[in-house]
Protein backbone atom coordinates (compact mmCIF):
# COMPACT_ATOMS: atom_id res chain seq x y z
CA UNK A 1 0.00 0.00 0.00
CA UNK A 2 2.92 2.20 0.93
CA UNK A 3 4.47 1.92 -2.20
CA UNK A 4 1.36 2.60 -4.28
CA UNK A 5 1.23 5.68 -2.09
CA UNK A 6 4.92 6.48 -2.82
CA UNK A 7 4.66 5.74 -6.84
CA UNK A 8 1.35 7.85 -7.26
CA UNK A 9 3.40 10.60 -5.21
CA UNK A 10 6.23 10.35 -7.80
CA UNK A 11 4.09 10.71 -10.70
CA UNK A 12 2.15 13.73 -9.34
CA UNK A 13 5.56 15.26 -8.86
CA UNK A 14 7.05 14.91 -12.41
CA UNK A 15 3.89 15.41 -13.62
CA UNK A 16 4.28 18.93 -11.91
CA UNK A 17 7.77 19.68 -12.79
CA UNK A 18 6.94 18.95 -16.52
CA UNK A 19 4.09 21.55 -16.19
CA UNK A 20 6.68 24.18 -14.95
CA UNK A 21 9.16 23.03 -16.97
CA UNK A 22 6.68 24.09 -20.02
CA UNK A 23 5.31 27.13 -18.53
CA UNK A 24 9.01 28.63 -17.70
CA UNK A 25 9.76 27.99 -21.65
CA UNK A 26 6.43 29.56 -22.91
CA UNK A 27 6.75 32.32 -20.54
CA UNK A 28 11.11 32.61 -21.80
CA UNK A 29 9.59 32.67 -25.29
CA UNK A 30 6.83 34.80 -24.82
CA UNK A 31 9.54 37.47 -23.63
CA UNK A 32 11.73 36.79 -25.83
CA UNK A 33 9.49 37.33 -29.12
CA UNK A 34 8.69 40.62 -27.96
CA UNK A 35 12.15 41.87 -29.00
CA UNK A 36 11.55 41.39 -33.00
CA UNK A 37 15.47 42.73 -33.07
CA UNK A 38 16.43 39.70 -31.04
CA UNK A 39 14.40 37.78 -32.92
CA UNK A 40 15.73 38.56 -36.54
CA UNK A 41 19.02 37.98 -35.03
CA UNK A 42 18.43 34.65 -34.03
CA UNK A 43 17.14 33.62 -37.52
CA UNK A 44 20.16 35.10 -39.65
CA UNK A 45 22.49 33.43 -37.13
CA UNK A 46 20.78 29.99 -37.60
CA UNK A 47 20.53 30.48 -41.57
CA UNK A 48 24.18 31.29 -41.48
CA UNK A 49 25.52 28.74 -38.67
CA UNK A 50 23.54 25.81 -40.72
CA UNK A 51 25.55 26.75 -43.71
CA UNK A 52 28.67 26.27 -41.89
CA UNK A 53 27.52 23.09 -40.57
CA UNK A 54 26.45 21.43 -44.20
CA UNK A 55 29.04 23.85 -46.19
CA UNK A 56 31.00 19.72 -46.37
CA UNK A 57 28.32 18.93 -48.58
CA UNK A 58 27.95 21.82 -50.35
CA UNK A 59 31.28 22.58 -51.77
CA UNK A 60 34.72 20.67 -50.65
CA UNK A 61 37.26 21.73 -48.33
CA UNK A 62 39.62 21.55 -50.71
CA UNK A 63 37.99 23.14 -53.78
CA UNK A 64 38.36 26.07 -51.36
CA UNK A 65 41.43 26.14 -50.01
CA UNK A 66 44.00 24.41 -52.35
CA UNK A 67 42.56 23.64 -55.56
CA UNK A 68 43.57 26.89 -57.61
CA UNK A 69 41.89 27.76 -61.08
CA UNK A 70 43.77 30.72 -62.90
CA UNK A 71 40.82 31.39 -65.62
CA UNK A 72 38.74 31.95 -63.03
CA UNK A 73 40.32 34.45 -60.75
CA UNK A 74 38.97 37.90 -59.31
CA UNK A 75 35.62 37.06 -60.87
CA UNK A 76 32.62 39.53 -59.88
CA UNK A 77 29.63 38.11 -58.14
CA UNK A 78 27.58 36.29 -60.51
CA UNK A 79 25.14 33.34 -61.56
CA UNK A 80 28.19 30.90 -61.10
CA UNK A 81 30.06 32.44 -58.35
CA UNK A 82 27.24 34.35 -55.93
CA UNK A 83 30.05 36.03 -54.14
CA UNK A 84 32.83 35.95 -56.80
CA UNK A 85 36.21 34.42 -56.79
CA UNK A 86 39.10 35.41 -55.22
CA UNK A 87 42.89 36.17 -56.42
CA UNK A 88 43.44 32.77 -56.46
CA UNK A 89 40.47 31.50 -58.45
CA UNK A 90 38.57 30.02 -55.47
CA UNK A 91 34.55 30.69 -55.04
CA UNK A 92 34.46 33.15 -52.50
CA UNK A 93 30.57 31.71 -51.15
CA UNK A 94 32.29 28.13 -50.28
CA UNK A 95 35.05 29.85 -48.54
CA UNK A 96 33.00 32.28 -46.33
CA UNK A 97 30.35 29.41 -45.32
CA UNK A 98 33.49 27.03 -44.64
CA UNK A 99 34.59 30.55 -42.64
CA UNK A 100 32.21 29.82 -40.32
CA UNK A 101 33.74 27.11 -38.88
CA UNK A 102 36.96 29.37 -37.79
CA UNK A 103 35.36 32.66 -37.33
CA UNK A 104 31.86 31.58 -35.63
CA UNK A 105 32.91 28.73 -33.90
CA UNK A 106 36.23 29.57 -32.30
CA UNK A 107 34.06 32.48 -30.99
CA UNK A 108 31.41 30.43 -29.65
CA UNK A 109 34.40 28.03 -28.38
CA UNK A 110 36.39 30.93 -26.72
CA UNK A 111 33.36 32.95 -25.09
CA UNK A 112 31.81 29.95 -23.11
CA UNK A 113 35.40 29.14 -21.56
CA UNK A 114 35.82 32.62 -20.44
CA UNK A 115 31.98 32.91 -18.93
CA UNK A 116 32.60 29.61 -17.74
CA UNK A 117 35.72 30.10 -15.91
CA UNK A 118 35.05 33.89 -15.26
CA UNK A 119 31.82 32.71 -13.61
CA UNK A 120 33.54 30.14 -11.43
CA UNK A 121 36.21 32.93 -10.09
CA UNK A 122 33.77 36.05 -9.73
CA UNK A 123 30.93 33.79 -8.03
CA UNK A 124 33.74 32.29 -5.69
CA UNK A 125 35.63 35.79 -4.62
CA UNK A 126 32.08 37.49 -4.20
CA UNK A 127 30.38 34.49 -2.06
CA UNK A 128 33.03 33.76 0.12
CA UNK A 129 35.12 37.32 0.26
CA UNK A 130 38.33 37.93 2.68
CA UNK A 131 42.12 37.03 0.58
CA UNK A 132 40.55 35.04 -1.83
CA UNK A 133 38.81 38.12 -3.20
CA UNK A 134 41.06 40.48 -2.48
CA UNK A 135 43.78 38.12 -4.53
CA UNK A 136 41.86 37.87 -7.73
CA UNK A 137 40.67 41.06 -7.67
CA UNK A 138 44.47 42.38 -7.69
CA UNK A 139 45.37 39.88 -10.32
CA UNK A 140 42.31 41.66 -12.54
CA UNK A 141 43.31 44.80 -12.21
CA UNK A 142 46.96 44.09 -13.30
CA UNK A 143 45.72 42.44 -16.28
CA UNK A 144 42.70 44.81 -16.89
CA UNK A 145 45.56 47.74 -16.73
CA UNK A 146 46.96 46.42 -20.06
CA UNK A 147 44.76 46.91 -23.17
CA UNK A 148 42.70 44.07 -24.68
CA UNK A 149 44.58 43.93 -28.18
CA UNK A 150 48.11 44.46 -26.71
CA UNK A 151 47.63 41.69 -24.18
CA UNK A 152 45.95 39.38 -26.56
CA UNK A 153 48.82 40.11 -29.20
CA UNK A 154 51.50 39.52 -26.40
CA UNK A 155 50.33 36.12 -25.93
CA UNK A 156 49.97 35.10 -29.32
CA UNK A 157 53.17 36.47 -29.72
CA UNK A 158 54.43 33.98 -26.79
CA UNK A 159 52.40 30.73 -27.71
CA UNK A 160 52.53 31.24 -31.73
CA UNK A 161 50.17 31.39 -34.32
CA UNK A 162 47.88 28.73 -34.84
CA UNK A 163 44.51 27.70 -33.85
CA UNK A 164 45.52 26.49 -30.59
CA UNK A 165 47.53 29.66 -29.70
CA UNK A 166 45.28 32.09 -30.72
CA UNK A 167 42.23 30.18 -28.46
CA UNK A 168 44.43 30.11 -25.33
CA UNK A 169 45.70 33.67 -25.93
CA UNK A 170 42.02 34.92 -26.09
CA UNK A 171 40.39 32.79 -23.30
CA UNK A 172 43.06 34.07 -21.07
CA UNK A 173 42.89 38.01 -22.28
CA UNK A 174 38.92 37.63 -21.38
CA UNK A 175 39.01 36.16 -18.11
CA UNK A 176 39.57 39.16 -15.95
CA UNK A 177 36.97 40.90 -17.59
CA UNK A 178 34.27 38.30 -17.16
CA UNK A 179 35.33 37.67 -13.36
CA UNK A 180 34.91 41.64 -12.47
CA UNK A 181 31.52 41.62 -13.76
CA UNK A 182 30.06 38.66 -12.60
CA UNK A 183 31.38 39.48 -9.05
CA UNK A 184 29.70 42.75 -9.26
CA UNK A 185 26.72 41.37 -9.70
CA UNK A 186 27.08 38.76 -7.33
CA UNK A 187 27.89 41.30 -4.43
CA UNK A 188 24.41 42.69 -5.17
CA UNK A 189 22.47 39.17 -4.99
CA UNK A 190 24.05 38.35 -2.04
CA UNK A 191 23.06 41.46 -0.32
CA UNK A 192 19.16 40.13 -0.99
CA UNK A 193 17.46 39.37 2.21
CA UNK A 194 16.39 36.17 0.93
CA UNK A 195 20.25 35.32 0.49
CA UNK A 196 20.54 35.85 4.07
CA UNK A 197 17.99 34.18 5.18
CA UNK A 198 19.18 30.89 3.61
CA UNK A 199 22.42 31.35 5.18
CA UNK A 200 21.02 31.56 8.47
CA UNK A 201 19.00 28.37 7.68
CA UNK A 202 21.94 26.33 7.25
CA UNK A 203 22.27 26.50 3.41
CA UNK A 204 25.38 24.50 2.03
CA UNK A 205 27.72 27.05 -0.14
CA UNK A 206 27.88 25.08 -3.26
CA UNK A 207 24.10 24.71 -2.88
CA UNK A 208 23.83 28.20 -2.22
CA UNK A 209 25.57 29.54 -5.59
CA UNK A 210 23.42 26.82 -7.98
CA UNK A 211 19.98 26.68 -6.30
CA UNK A 212 19.74 30.86 -5.43
CA UNK A 213 22.73 33.11 -7.10
CA UNK A 214 23.48 31.38 -10.73
CA UNK A 215 19.75 31.41 -11.54
CA UNK A 216 19.54 35.15 -10.63
CA UNK A 217 22.28 36.02 -12.39
CA UNK A 218 21.35 34.00 -15.81
CA UNK A 219 19.97 37.09 -17.39
CA UNK A 220 23.27 38.91 -17.20
CA UNK A 221 25.98 35.62 -17.61
CA UNK A 222 23.96 34.98 -21.26
CA UNK A 223 24.54 38.63 -22.77
CA UNK A 224 28.12 38.74 -21.07
CA UNK A 225 28.75 35.42 -23.36
CA UNK A 226 27.09 37.07 -26.28
CA UNK A 227 28.95 40.00 -26.14
CA UNK A 228 32.30 38.02 -25.53
CA UNK A 229 30.87 35.89 -28.93
CA UNK A 230 31.11 39.14 -30.86
CA UNK A 231 34.30 40.65 -29.25
CA UNK A 232 35.51 37.17 -29.82
CA UNK A 233 34.78 37.19 -33.98
CA UNK A 234 35.75 40.73 -34.20
CA UNK A 235 39.46 39.70 -32.41
CA UNK A 236 39.91 36.79 -34.68
CA UNK A 237 39.28 38.46 -37.73
CA UNK A 238 41.80 41.25 -36.34
CA UNK A 239 44.30 38.78 -35.27
CA UNK A 240 44.07 37.30 -38.95
CA UNK A 241 44.11 40.55 -40.72
CA UNK A 242 47.48 41.88 -39.29
CA UNK A 243 48.38 38.15 -40.22
CA UNK A 244 49.14 36.47 -37.17
CA UNK A 245 45.96 34.40 -36.67
CA UNK A 246 44.49 31.83 -38.56
CA UNK A 247 46.83 31.10 -41.74
CA UNK A 248 46.34 30.89 -45.20
CA UNK A 249 44.41 28.89 -47.20
CA UNK A 250 42.25 28.26 -44.09
CA UNK A 251 38.88 30.38 -44.96
CA UNK A 252 38.70 32.48 -41.99
CA UNK A 253 37.13 35.82 -42.59
CA UNK A 254 39.75 38.06 -41.15
CA UNK A 255 42.79 36.88 -42.90
CA UNK A 256 39.99 36.63 -46.19
CA UNK A 257 39.69 40.34 -45.98
CA UNK A 258 43.66 40.89 -45.68
CA UNK A 259 43.93 39.14 -48.47
CA UNK A 260 41.51 40.85 -50.68
CA UNK A 261 43.04 44.34 -49.47
CA UNK A 262 45.83 44.46 -52.11
CA UNK A 263 42.79 43.84 -54.68
CA UNK A 264 40.12 46.49 -53.09
CA UNK A 265 40.13 47.82 -56.42
CA UNK A 266 40.09 45.44 -58.96
CA UNK A 267 37.80 42.87 -56.91
CA UNK A 268 36.04 44.61 -53.83
CA UNK A 269 33.35 41.97 -53.24
CA UNK A 270 36.70 40.24 -51.69
CA UNK A 271 37.22 42.82 -49.05
CA UNK A 272 33.06 43.67 -48.75
CA UNK A 273 31.62 40.37 -48.40
CA UNK A 274 33.95 38.54 -45.47
CA UNK A 275 33.24 42.12 -43.84
CA UNK A 276 29.63 42.17 -43.77
CA UNK A 277 29.62 39.04 -42.52
CA UNK A 278 32.06 39.44 -39.68
CA UNK A 279 29.57 42.77 -38.42
CA UNK A 280 26.50 41.14 -39.38
CA UNK A 281 27.47 38.11 -37.42
CA UNK A 282 28.73 40.38 -34.44
CA UNK A 283 25.99 42.71 -34.10
CA UNK A 284 23.14 39.89 -34.31
CA UNK A 285 25.18 38.06 -30.94
CA UNK A 286 24.94 41.43 -29.39
CA UNK A 287 20.91 41.54 -30.51
CA UNK A 288 20.68 38.04 -29.28
CA UNK A 289 22.13 38.66 -26.14
CA UNK A 290 20.08 41.79 -25.12
CA UNK A 291 16.99 39.66 -25.55
CA UNK A 292 18.56 36.65 -24.25
CA UNK A 293 19.03 39.05 -20.85
CA UNK A 294 16.05 40.58 -21.21
CA UNK A 295 13.65 37.04 -21.47
CA UNK A 296 15.73 35.22 -18.13
CA UNK A 297 15.66 38.38 -16.12
CA UNK A 298 13.63 37.68 -13.07
CA UNK A 299 12.78 41.25 -12.57
CA UNK A 300 10.34 41.24 -15.55
CA UNK A 301 6.93 40.82 -15.54
CA UNK A 302 4.95 39.51 -18.43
Amino acid sequence: MNTMRENVCYKNDTLENQYTFRNKAKQFWRRFSRNKASVVALVILFCIILLGVLAPFIVSYEDVTVKLDATQTLMPPSGEHIFGTDIMGRDMFGRIIHGVRYSVSIGILVAFSIVLIGCVVGMSAAYFGGVWDTLVMRACDIFMCIPGTLFTLTLVMVFGTGFSAMVTALIISGIPGCSIVMRSLVLNIVRQEYIEAAKANGVRPLRMIFKHIAPNAMGPIFLNAAMNISANIMSIAGLGFIGVGIQEPTPEWGTMVSTGLPYILRAPHMVLIPGAFIALVSLSFNLLGDGLADALDPKLKD
